[in-house]
C-alpha cells in the first residue's frame, strides 16, 4: 500500500502519527473513528510493516502476567474474531491454542496467571506433567512442573490487519506519507509545535510517537529522557 509523497499536500494536521506500522496504523484507525479528520502518518520506510510489525511471530497469545496487558491480548483476539461488518479484508486467525509450560517458582506464576486469566472468561486448562508429555512428545526429556493451555490462542494474518487498519484510516481521510523520514519534534514552552522531516515540516497539535525500534530516538527529539538500560 503506498501513498504518493508531494510537497502540494497540506502541511498542517491535529494529529501527525510517527510509524505505521501497528500501533500506529491502530491508533490511526481508532481516531478516524472517533471524527477525527486532518491526521497524517509519516513513514519512513516505502512501505508499512517492514520491520517489527511485518516480522513478529502473528500469534495472539492472551494468558499474561501484566494485567493490562493480559486485557488488551484479550481484547484484541476478540475483535480479531469478530472484525467489523465494514472491515475492507479478511484477516484469517487461526484458533490453534498454546501450550505454556514451567517449573519451579515460573510454574506457581502461570498458574496465577491462569487464574486471572478465567477471570477475563478465557476456557484454561492447568495440565499435569503427563498429559502435556503426551500431546507434545518434544517434552519427554523437558524438566518441568505442569503446563498452562489455552485453547482460544492462535495465528492471525498480520499483513491483512495492518492493511486492514490503514485502508480504514485511509478511507476516513487520514494522509500516509512513505519514504519520510523525521528530523525533529518540535515543541516550545512545553507544547507540541510540529514534526520536520526530509520532505517538510508538519505542523501539529498531537504527535504520537509510534517509531518501534525507532521510538526512543524520536522521544529524545520531543525533549524526553533517553531509555537506558
Amino acid at each position: 500500500m503506498k501513498s504518493v509523497n508531494t510537497d502540494m499536500q497540506p502541511k498542517r494536521a491535529r494529529y501527525v502519527i510517527i510509524g505505521a506500522g501497528f500501533a500506529g496504523a491502530a491508533t490511526a484507525y481508532q481516531l478516524i473513528l472517533q471524527g477525527v479528520r486532518q491526521l497524517v502518518i509519516i513513514e519512513q520506510e516505502a512501505v508499512a510493516g517492514f520491520h517489527s510489525s511485518g516480522r513478529n511471530a502473528g500469534f495472539i497469545r492472551q494468558v499474561l502476567a501484566e494485567p493490562s496487558v493480559a486485557d488488551l491480548a484479550v481484547q484484541s483476539a476478540k475483535f480479531i474474531r469478530q472484525l467489523p461488518r465494514d472491515w475492507p479484508s479478511p484477516v484469517s486467525y487461526n484458533s490453534i491454542g498454546s501450550l505454556i509450560v514451567g517449573c519451579g517458582q515460573q510454574w506457581e506464576a502461570l498458574r496465577n496467571d491462569a487464574n486471572l486469566a478465567r477471570q477475563r472468561g478465557l476456557a484454561v486448562e492447568c495440565w499435569s506433567p503427563h498429559k502435556a508429555r503426551e500431546a507434545m512428545p518434544l517434552l519427554q526429556d523437558a524438566v518441568l512442573d505442569g503446563a498452562i493451555w489455552c485453547a482460544s490462542d492462535g495465528a492471525i494474518d498480520i499483513h491483512a490487519l495492518l492493511s486492514g487498519y490503514l485502508k480504514v484510516a485511509q478511507s476516513g481521510g487520514a494522509v500516509i506519507h512513505y519514504d519520510t523520514k523525521v528530523t525533529e519534534v518540535r515543541s516550545r514552552n512545553g507544547h507540541i509545535q510540529g514534526v520536520g522531516t526530509d520532505h517538510g515540516f508538519f505542523e501539529a497539535d498531537v504527535v504520537v510517537n509510534a517509531a518501534g525500534p525507532w521510538a526512543g530516538p524520536v522521544g529524545v527529539m520531543a525533549g524526553a529522557t533517553p531509555i537506558t538500560f
